[in-house]
């Protein structure tokens, strides 16, 4: 029986790698798409294919799936793994910031997904797997760009499920919450540059809070297992949150309300006694 194919974005570090390789292990044919070629070579080694590309570009991407497509006779997987986000407040970020986490974030997952959509509807099979976030479902102070990137991956994810039913192709959504990666390591760092901001108080007890809390960040593990399990089911769930901390965030504000939620967050960020 033919491995299945898959392409996973964003695979050079963090989550994407850590993906492309438990898929490695399991037998999957894996294709990692990234702008750092050079940071996937033990992706090559175990038997991966890198191809460096940018989500951001659409010649890329044409470039990329092209180049599969000739060596392969389907796609039947797509992580949309590719992102990032930054800490600070929306009066001092900038829209340039804003719309270049967009285009990665957000455009750069819907052009992944319409590349690959022409050869997962004439084979009548395909799973799109995109990781979102938990901040997705729960806005957090100091993320409202990146909050609002994941917001809209939420959205578009919903339709994409219904759009593509017909053709039996699987639309789903991971929501972690905090996890070992670049990501939160990076958007601390561009806090801590943050000191003459009029917002500096409540990003210092922000930093603090986050660094303090009591299960810290789950293992990258957690989302290739979640990846795997979702692989490994003919009637996976619309969404899964691997994460204790999601989980809790997510109950919270659908039981509690947003009144509750945000009174909880100031008491942290404010330093409210």
């Amino acid at each position: 029986m033919k491995n299945k194919v898959a392409l996973i974005s964003g695979a050079s570090s963090g989550l994407g790698k850590e993906i492309a390789l438990s898929l490695l292990q399991k037998g999957y044919t894996v294709y990692g798409f990234a702008r750092r070629i050079e940071m996937m070579n033990d992706i090559s080694e175990k038997g991966g294919y890198p191809i460096k590309m940018d989500v951001t570009s659409q010649e890329d991407i044409d470039r990329a799936v092209s180049e599969v497509l000739k060596k392969e006779s389907s796609i039947d997987i797509l992580i949309n793994n590719a992102g990032y986000g930054f800490y600070g407040s929306l009066e001092e970020s900038t829209m340039e910031q804003a719309k270049q986490l967009f285009d990665v974030n957000v455009f750069g997952l819907a052009q992944m997904s319409k590349a690959v959509l022409p050869t997962m509807r004439s084979q009548k099979s395909g799973i799109i797997i995109n990781i979102s976030s938990v901040v997705g479902k729960v806005a957090f102070p100091f993320l409202a760009w990146y909050s609002s990137s994941k917001y809209a991956v939420e959205g578009l994810s919903d339709a994409l499920r219904v759009e593509l039913k017909p053709f039996g192709i699987k639309v789903v959504l991971i929501e972690p919450g905090r996890v070992e990666s670049e990501f939160g390591k990076v958007a601390l760092e561009r806090c801590k540059e943050s000191s003459e901001s009029p917002y500096a108080s409540q990003i210092n007890n922000l930093m603090t809070t986050m660094e303090n809390m009591p299960l810290g960040s789950a293992k990258a593990s957690s989302i290739s297992n979640t990846v795997l399990k979702i692989l490994n089911t003919s009637r996976p769930k619309f969404r899964y949150v691997p994460n204790f901390d999601g989980k809790f965030a997510i109950w919270g504000k659908h039981w509690l309300g947003d009144g509750i939620i945000d009174f909880v967050t100031g008491l942290k960020i404010n330093n409210i006694k």
